[in-house]
């Protein structure tokens, strides 16, 4: 079951710091490029790290990398995969959906929480954020993804 949250309400180091560098390289923009990321000033990140390709009007999601962690957290690369093609439940799905709707329709990052079934077979909360990019600073056209593991000891609300 997710849940957005507002930022200060995680307590992901490292989504604080990927949003951090996010927000510094808009420079005046409403959103950085995809090309503006330095993956050399976000290197903690880099393995919860998904960048996701957005196409709209229908909304679907294709996945242009998946960091490492991503990878055994979901038991998959799903590196070029699009999000329908997935095999995950429809709930999921849906889920995903939501928040990559919301984003786009807010036009700003979104945060929040969210359970799932790890590879292990134990269910794991994490805290995620979704942070748009656009090659022209205002298309949303990608977005940056983070899942954090590591922030699992919160208990949902």
């Amino acid at each position: 079951m997710y849940q957005f949250l507002e930022l200060d309400q995680l307590q992901s180091i490292d989504i604080d710091r990927l949003y951090r560098h996010w927000d510094a390289l808009r420079q005046g923009r409403d959103f950085p490029s995809k090309g503006d990321i330095d993956p050399t000033a976000i290197v903690s990140c880099l393995p919860f790290m998904s960048i996701a390709e957005i196409h709209q009007e229908p909304l679907r999601i294709r996945y242009r990398l998946v960091g490492t962690e991503i990878v055994r957290l979901r038991g998959v690369d799903f590196t070029w995969k699009w999000l329908h093609e997935l095999g995950w439940n429809q709930e999921t799905v849906a889920e995903f959906l939501t928040q990559y709707d919301t984003m786009l329709r807010k036009r700003k990052p979104v945060f929040g929480v969210d359970d799932i079934l790890w590879v292990d077979g134990r269910t794991r909360l994490y805290e995620w954020a979704l942070m748009p990019l656009a090659d022209d600073g205002r298309t949303i056209s990608h977005c940056l993804v983070i899942e954090d593991l590591r922030a699992s000891g919160r208990p949902l609300r």
